[in-house]
């Protein structure tokens, strides 16, 4: 059995929120070479949310094709920025945003 998949099985995963000393950090973080980037804080585990293509390279790119056409066709970049601001002003954002926050606090 690789040392490796020993470690996995021995030694608890990292996870944010987690409260450790820092040689048990240590420990974890090195046992976790999957891991890109972890820090303890105060002694709490900070670690970002990982990110996919799916929920946010496709997205991320979509917008940024829209955003690159819309500029170049534009004379001026501040006709793009002012209707840009308009939809962020809209009730329809406003109800976009509601429904994410109401779908991140029945998550938690």
């Amino acid at each position: 059995m690789s040392s490796t998949l020993a470690n996995s099985r021995t030694i608890p995963k990292l996870a944010s929120g987690d409260r450790l000393t820092r040689d048990e950090f240590e420990r974890r973080y090195t046992a976790m070479t999957h891991v890109k980037k972890a820090e303890l804080i105060d002694g709490e585990v900070y670690m970002p949310i990982p990110v996919s293509w799916e929920s946010h390279g496709s997205p991320h790119a979509e917008m940024m094709l829209v955003f690159s056409t819309t500029a170049r066709l534009a004379p001026d970049m501040s006709v793009v920025l002012q209707t840009l601001m308009q939809g962020i002003a809209s009730p329809e954002h406003a109800k976009f945003v509601e429904a994410l926050r109401s779908r991140s606090v029945a998550k938690s």
